[in-house]
C-alpha cells in the first residue's frame, strides 16, 4: 500500500522549519475575511480599518489583492465599493481569478460579524502581521550570523534596525478631535502658572540661555554649530556638568550620555578637571602643577566622581549604536540627555551604503529626531559649519552654513551658533539662537576662558 503523502504547503501558507517540527507562521484568515466583508457591506468601516492595516498585513495573497483594489476604490472622493464595483475593478487589473473568482467575493459577505467590530478584526490582522515580521527579522538575523559576510557590528546594527522598524509599526493611530484640547490646555496653563519662573527643561548652565529657551527640553534636538576652535565641545561639557548637578523634582540627579567621536575620553576628562578646578589645561597636560593647586584638584576630582555622566569615545558611531547604548543606560538607571560630538563624524546606517554623504547626514538627522522623541530626552548635537561664512564681509553664521545637509535646520528644534571674531583666541563669544521652534531667537554673550576650557 502506497503511504499517504502530505501535500506541499500552498503559496499562501509559508512555513518555518526547525529541528522539531514544521510550523505555519501566525495568521488569522477569519479575521482577514471579516475585515474585507465588513468593508464590502459598509464602506464607512474602511476609514477605521485603514488606520490599522495595510495590504502587506494580509497573510493570504488573494486578500492582499482584494484590499488593494478596495483602497483604489475608496481612497477617492465619493468612492464606493460594493460587490459589483469590486468585481469590475479586479477584472480590470486582471486579479479576479487570483483572489478566487466571483464566488469567493460573494462568500466574503456570508456570515460577517457586526461591521462595528471592524477595528477589532483589523487589530487581529495587524497583530499577526507583526508576529510574522518578528519571525522574518529573527530568521534574517540567524542567516546573517551564519553567513558571516558582514562584520559582527554591522549584523548587530541591522538586527537593531529591524527591531526598531517593527516597534514603530506597532504605533496606534494618534488622530484625535481638537475638542479634547481645552481640558488639556487648561491643565497645562495651570501648571505653568504654578511654576512660572521655573525651567521646563534641564538647566543649560547659563541663566541668559535658560531665560530664552526655558532649558533643554525633552524630545528636542538642539544643534550647536561653529567653526573649529570656537569651543563647541567646551560649551557642551560645561552644560552637561550643569545638567548633572541640578537635582530633578524627585531629588535625583539627571543622567547623561556623551558620544565623542573627535576627542578621546582622557582628553574630555582632563578638560572637565581643568574647568572644575580652575587649573590651566596646559599645566595639567605638562604636569606643571603647583603644590597649592592640589587642594582644588582634589575637590574637582570629588565632583567628577559624583557626576552621573557616561562617555563613549568609539569613533564612527551609527544612530543604531547610539540608540542601543542609550536604551541600556535608561534600563539601568535612567537617561535624561544625550550629547553627540559631532554629526559629521557619525557613520551612515548600513542600508545607506553607496549613498552620498549629504543623503547619509539627512538620514542620520531624521533618525536622531525620532530617537529624541522615542527616549523623551534632549539631544545636543554638535555640527561643523562650512567655510562659506569666511568669505563674507559679515561672518556671522547662517542656517545655510550648516555643513553637508539642509535636513539639520529642518529637523532641529533649536539651532544655535557659537561665533567669535578672533576664533583662535578666548574672550567674548556670541551664542546665537538662530532658530527656536517654540521660542524667541537672539544672542547671548558668553566669555570663554581658554586656559581652563570653560565658558
Amino acid at each position: 500500500m502506497t503511504p499517504r503523502r502530505t501535500p506541499p504547503p500552498k503559496r499562501d501558507d509559508p512555513v518555518l522549519e526547525d529541528d522539531a517540527s514544521v510550523r505555519t507562521v501566525p495568521h488569522n484568515l477569519e479575521a482577514e475575511r471579516a475585515v474585507l466583508g465588513a468593508v464590502l457591506l459598509h464602506n464607512d468601516a474602511y476609514s477605521e480599518a485603514s488606520k490599522w492595516i495595510k495590504p502587506t498585513d494580509f497573510f493570504r495573497d488573494g486578500h492582499r489583492r482584494t484590499w488593494q483594489a478596495m483602497e483604489r476604490l475608496l481612497d477617492t472622493a465619493q468612492g464606493t465599493c460594493d460587490l459589483l464595483v469590486l468585481r469590475d475593478e479586479l477584472v480590470r487589473i486582471g486579479d479576479l481569478d487570483h483572489v478566487g473568482g466571483m464566488g469567493y467575493l460573494t462568500a466574503l459577505t456570508d456570515g460577517v460579524p457586526r461591521s462595528t467590530n471592524v477595528r477589532h478584526y483589523a487589530r487581529i490582522v495587524r497583530e499577526k502581521s507583526l508576529l510574522r515580521g518578528v519571525i522574518h527579522a529573527g530568521n534574517t538575523m540567524v542567516t546573517n550570523g551564519y553567513d558571516a559576510e558582514m562584520p559582527a557590528s554591522e549584523v548587530l546594527a541591522a538586527a537593531d534596525k529591524a527591531i526598531v522598524d517593527l516597534q514603530h509599526g506597532t504605533t496606534d493611530s494618534t488622530m484625535e478631535s481638537i475638542a479634547k484640547a481645552p481640558a488639556r490646555l487648561l491643565e497645562n496653563l495651570e501648571f505653568r502658572v504654578a511654576n512660572r519662573g521655573s525651567l521646563i527643561g534641564l538647566h543649560t548652565g547659563f541663566q541668559s540661555i535658560d531665560d530664552m529657551t526655558m532649558g533643554w527640553r525633552k524630545g528636542d534636538v538642539v544643534v550647536i554649530a561653529a567653526r573649529p576652535s570656537i569651543g563647541k565641545t567646551t560649551f557642551v561639557l560645561n552644560s552637561a556638568v550643569a545638567m548633572c548637578s541640578r537635582p530633578k523634582a524627585d531629588s535625583t540627579l539627571p543622567r547623561g550620555a556623551i558620544f565623542s567621536m573627535e576627542m578621546k575620553r582622557e582628553q574630555l576628562e582632563l578638560r572637565l578637571l581643568s574647568s572644575l578646578s580652575g587649573v590651566p589645561l596646559s599645566s595639567l597636560l605638562g604636569g606643571w602643577i603647583a603644590d597649592d593647586k592640589w587642594g582644588v584638584i582634589t575637590n574637582a576630582l570629588g565632583v567628577i566622581e559624583q557626576l552621573p555622566l557616561f562617555i563613549d569615545d568609539a569613533p564612527g558611531r551609527t544612530v543604531f549604536d547610539i540608540r542601543r547604548e542609550c536604551r541600556r543606560l535608561r534600563s539601568e538607571g535612567g537617561l535624561d540627555f544625550i550629547v553627540i560630538d559631532y554629526i559629521q563624524l557619525m557613520a551612515g546606517a548600513t542600508e545607506r551604503r553607496g549613498a552620498t554623504r549629504n543623503e547619509e547626514v539627512t538620514d542620520i538627522s531624521r533618525r536622531l529626531k525620532v530617537l529624541a522623541g522615542e527616549l523623551d530626552v534632549p539631544i545636543l548635537l554638535l555640527s561643523q559649519l562650512s567655510r562659506a561664512s569666511e568669505g563674507r564681509s559679515d561672518q556671522r553664521p547662517k542656517l545655510s552654513d550648516l555643513r553637508e545637509s539642509g535636513a539639520l535646520e529642518q529637523d532641529a528644534d533649536l539651532v544655535c551658533f557659537l561665533h567669535r571674531r578672533h576664533h583662535r583666541e578666548g574672550g567674548i563669544t556670541n551664542f546665537i539662537i538662530e532658530k527656536q521652534r517654540n521660542g524667541p531667537t537672539g544672542t547671548v554673550n558668553l566669555a570663554l576662558t581658554r586656559e581652563t576650557t570653560s565658558f
